[in-house]
């Protein structure tokens, strides 16, 4: 199950936690910035650039809540895993 579905998130095991069986990790540095406003741009630049701003947050949230809601679904699958190895098998 973890190759199948979180083969993304899966760390070296030389990279892993010792103290868990499994570490999972995201890597968000790819993630658009927003820029920063300036007092100094005047009242027109500032508005375009909140504008621009705006849209950035649109585009890494619909980056970011696919991973979020993966990762969320986590704990379900893992519970679940015996039967679907059982399901997997039957088939």
């Amino acid at each position: 199950m973890l190759d199948e579905i979180y083969k993304d998130y899966l760390i070296d095991e030389k990279d892993q936690d010792k103290d868990f069986n499994i570490t999972l990790g995201i890597k968000g540095g790819n993630l658009p910035k927003t820029n920063k406003i300036k007092k100094t741009m005047s009242d027109e630049e500032q508005e375009k650039l909140r504008d621009q701003n705006e849209l950035i947050r649109h585009e890494r949230k619909a980056l970011v809540d696919p991973i979020a809601e993966k990762i969320a679904k986590f704990k379900m699958n893992w519970l679940s895993a015996p039967i679907r190895r059982a399901m997997n098998a039957a088939m």
